[in-house]
């Protein structure tokens, strides 16, 4: 999985390659969207990193027992549209992963979209932050 997923960028997300990773019949989910099939994953992927310059995970520690695991991330990405492409945005991930054989058959990201996309939106993001301070 680290090694996909590192390799993983704009520009080279296709089925060939997720399908080393992910069953035909995967079920994935993050807190924007729920996606069934590899084919709709693969153009999940496809129009999440449309706009994205650059992108990289750093994995910092997982495991897995059985057909059961997790691993913490932090997704480093520019997007286009958000500060003109110039400034590197910090995600801070969980992944939740379930195998079956050698491939995985679930996957569920846990993470914050604020820290991924509304923080970062003009006014918008200011409402959040200063919701989240607040809330702290």
């Amino acid at each position: 999985m680290i090694s996909l997923y590192q390799k993983m960028g704009p520009g080279d997300v296709h089925r060939q390659l997720l399908a080393r990773l992910y069953t035909d019949d995967i079920e994935f989910q993050d807190p924007l969207h729920q996606v069934s099939g590899i084919d709709n994953l693969t153009a999940y992927f496809s129009e999440l990193y449309e706009n994205v310059l650059e992108l990289s995970f750093n994995f910092h520690h997982g495991f897995r027992k059985g057909d059961e695991g997790c691993v913490h991330w932090t997704m480093t990405y520019r997007h286009k549209n958000l500060y003109g492409g110039r400034r590197d945005i910090d995600v801070h991930g969980v992944s939740l992963l379930t195998w079956r054989e050698d491939k995985v058959c679930r996957h569920r990201d846990f993470f914050d979209a604020g820290e991924l996309l509304y923080e970062h939106v003009p006014l918008f993001g200011w409402g959040i932050r200063k919701l989240k301070e607040r809330l702290t």
